[in-house]
């Protein structure tokens, strides 16, 4: 059977189990399943499930009656339920604007309002609705015919030990149920979300797939995909664990062997939720356990890199990954006949996240914005999967994987990656003294990939990742919007655009031009939380004097306006001095300690 076949009959079977939450019935069933292909492989071990302790939300019914009708939906995970009796009203503005919610009747109100076309952004507007006083809130979606599920919360932030409990009822409702409950605004409705949430078992399933049968290895290569999938889930992600078991299949069909490597194939639960403890940051629970059971174990230390799939059925292929990777990808891809975008920093909503961010490297293919539309809907269906990209993806992985496993450490790329930081720091302005840093640390690793120190240029280049790369959010989470998806090498470096983005402010001042001053100044990150840690990386222009800036510039009151410009610019020389002294701190703890390792070495 052609493998484009296989991956499709793959995704049907699983798909007709039904909607898959972490710790239910039917993900034991969907876990079984992906269990007995796993063990079908010719070169697989006998797959094993691995327990995780999840929280299981489960939605029984959702509906709301007014004027003698019933309108039937669903409701939104990480609510607890409930029954509220209130008057409707509809908000006639964007659910993203503060202003909008500030407004006597939304109070005690069971509030109606359309879904913004970016369905991350339900979570912001839902906690504008708790905020002001909302009973309940009924979602309708942007587009036609379809219903959703999107995870909101109690907090703003991001914490990942903070319970997060979403207070108030949420249901969702399709546009057309949506546009004709909103017209009985002002009228009593009775909204029912009877929902329960209990402990459970979540299940990952795994194989380890070597030709030589062997029980361990000097090294592994990990790839994964996440099984859990709220309402059809073709796409998010059961597109993901079919190619996985593709994948299975091209390396096990092949004669060449992995060499003294191992390769993981793991299907992932509660990625889309299952926290025990609600917390903020929802997502990829189960590869976060899985993760934290390989490092008590010392099996992480073995870990070459982390390959993942999530929502790669659709649209262009996209693959976000760390530096030293980039090299082995493209050649992959070549190898495979297929045109990828190549984003560096990895994706920090998916599984592959639970991996970079303890320093290790991967190469994650997922494209939500593609897909956008179809995003945890009841339409994210088979039918609208591409089957050949599939199994061009399953090609190019396996070609990855084999590379990685059977030569290890040695096929990362330590110099292109260092060499990539150094034009990344020249491309934005860094300053000299971070320059210097990281062209010291080039020649150093250079020395050490020729004296074969790999596991020494392991040991610091996952200290180096772990602090170079980290997601970062541009503004305050209550009035920004957008998302803070990749990992950025050097976000404390934004400031370095900002500082130019202040010098083109004051050029429009100088110039009269307010309007422009003003766009400029709005686009700049008054403040830069990193999302998880909920750290704060420093500001050239703190939210109290944004905000009186905006108004001076609004009212193009320009002299005041321009002292303001003026004191951040001449306070920015010492904010960026202390951030480059920051990253080169960093840089050259890693420098460091390979000259003591080689020099030790020599001796």
């Amino acid at each position: 059977m052609q493998l484009h076949m296989t991956i499709e009959n793959i995704v049907r079977h699983l798909h007709s189990l039904g909607e898959t939450v972490a710790g239910t019935d039917t993900e034991r069933k969907v876990a079984e399943t992906i269990k007995a292909y796993f063990d079908s492989l010719k070169c697989g071990s006998s797959a094993r499930y691995i327990r995780v302790p999840v929280a299981v939300w489960i939605d029984h019914e959702a509906y709301i009656e007014v004027g003698g009708e019933v309108f039937h939906g669903l409701s939104l995970p990480q609510t607890l339920g409930g029954e509220v009796e209130a008057r409707l009203y509809t908000l006639g503005c964007d659910p993203l604007e503060a202003w909008c919610w500030n407004n006597e009747r939304v109070k005690g109100s069971i509030v109606v309002v359309e879904a913004p076309k970016d369905v991350s952004e339900i979570a912001t507007a839902y906690l504008f609705a708790v905020e002001a006083g909302a009973e309940a809130i009924v979602f309708y979606d942007p587009w036609p015919n379809r219903l959703r599920r999107i995870v909101v919360t109690g907090r703003w932030d991001f914490c990942t030990r903070c319970s997060a409990p979403a207070p108030i009822p949420a249901i969702y409702l399709s546009r057309e149920d949506g546009l004709r409950l909103a017209k009985f605004a002002g009228v009593k409705a009775r909204l029912v979300s009877r929902v329960s949430l209990k402990d459970g078992i979540g299940y990952i399933v795994e194989t380890l797939l070597s030709p030589k049968k062997v029980s361990g290895g000097e090294w592994e290569v990990i790839i994964s995909a996440h099984h859990d999938h709220w309402l059809d889930g073709a796409n998010d992600n059961l597109a993901g664990v079919a190619t996985l078991v593709a994948i299975g299949e091209l390396l096990c069909r092949s004669e060449e062997d992995f060499g003294p490597g191992i390769i993981r194939l793991v299907s992932f639960t509660a990625e889309e939720f299952g926290s025990p403890h609600l917390a903020a940051w929802y997502w990829a629970y189960g590869s976060t356990y899985y993760v934290s059971e390989l490092e008590n174990s010392g099996l992480l230390d073995k870990v070459v890199a982390n390959l993942n799939l999530d929502v790669i059925g659709y649209g262009k292929p996209r693959v976000h990954l760390t530096l030293e990777l980039e090299k082995l990808v493209k050649w992959a891809a070549s190898r495979a006949n297929l045109n990828i975008e190549v984003v560096v920093g990895d994706n920090v909503y998916t599984d592959s996240y639970s991996f970079s961010s303890r320093g290790i490297p991967v190469a994650s293919m997922i494209n939500l914005e593609d897909y956008m539309e179809y995003y945890h809907t009841n339409l994210d269906t088979p039918d609208r999967l591409d089957y050949h990209l599939l199994s061009k993806i399953a090609e190019m992985v396996s070609e990855a994987a084999r590379k990685l496993a059977s030569r290890g450490f040695e096929v990362l790329d330590f110099v292109g990656a260092v060499y990539k930081m150094y034009d990344y720091a020249d491309s934005i302005g860094a300053p000299l003294p971070l320059k210097r840093s990281l062209y010291r640390l080039l020649r150093e690793v250079a020395k050490a990939v020729d004296a074969k120190l790999y596991p020494h240029l392991v040991k610091t280049f996952r200290k180096l990742n772990s602090l170079v790369y980290a997601p970062c959010f541009d503004g305050d989470y209550r009035f920004a919007t957008g998302s803070f998806e990749v990992s950025k090498l050097f976000p404390w470096l934004a400031i370095l655009e900002d500082k130019k983005k202040l010098q083109k402010a004051v050029k429009a001042l100088e110039e009269g031009d307010c309007k422009e001053a003003l766009k400029i100044v709005e686009d700049i990150g008054w403040s830069r939380p990193l999302p998880g840690k909920e750290e704060l990386l420093a500001s050239l222009l703190p939210s109290a004097a944004g905000v009186r800036l905006v108004e001076l510039l609004k009212a193009c009151r320009i002299e005041e306006a321009m002292k303001i410009l003026r004191v951040a610019l001449e306070r920015a020389k010492h904010v960026i001095r202390l951030a480059t002294i920051e990253a080169s701190k960093i840089i050259d703890s890693v420098y460091y300690e390979l000259i003591a390792v080689r020099v030790g070495k020599q001796s």
